[in-house]
């Protein structure tokens, strides 16, 4: 499910925009991710990733908008910047996938595998991945 899709059934459920939703969370005086969260899903009965959806739009509505490669960047900087090759060798092997297969540096995941070491990133590992594609 894409971003948007998330932020379009959440108007569905609710009639609530995000900017309804930042209007009232700024009356609530809520500014933590994790409070924003809970708000939502206590009184509007959202999901957990709907509600970490519309939050990220509340709380980073005004950021300034980085490019696909900027994130990517910003992401393995500091402490996380010796995973930076990895990942890109994991992302080259993952778009021979098919065309469709975008690059989305959010919160939001369809599939995860925690890799501790880089040797992690095998064969067994591109195959579980294109298994998961291939269902996708």
């Amino acid at each position: 499910m894409s971003f948007q899709a998330y932020l379009d059934n959440v108007k569905a459920k609710t009639g609530k925009t995000p900017e309804d939703f930042k209007i009232l969370a700024e009356k609530k005086g809520l500014v933590k991710h994790g409070d924003v969260v809970a708000w939502l899903k206590s009184d509007f009965g959202l999901g957990h990733g709907h509600a970490n959806a519309v939050t990220e739009v509340i709380l980073h509505a005004n950021d300034p908008k980085l490019s696909v490669e900027e994130r990517i960047a910003k992401h393995f900087s500091g402490s996380k910047a010796g995973w930076r090759k990895s990942y890109d060798d994991l992302i080259e092997k993952v778009r021979d996938f098919g065309g469709d297969v975008t690059v989305s540096p959010t919160n939001m995941v369809t599939h995860r595998v925690r890799i501790d070491d880089p040797n992690q990133i095998d064969t067994e590992l591109i195959t579980w991945l294109h298994q998961a594609y291939d269902k996708a």
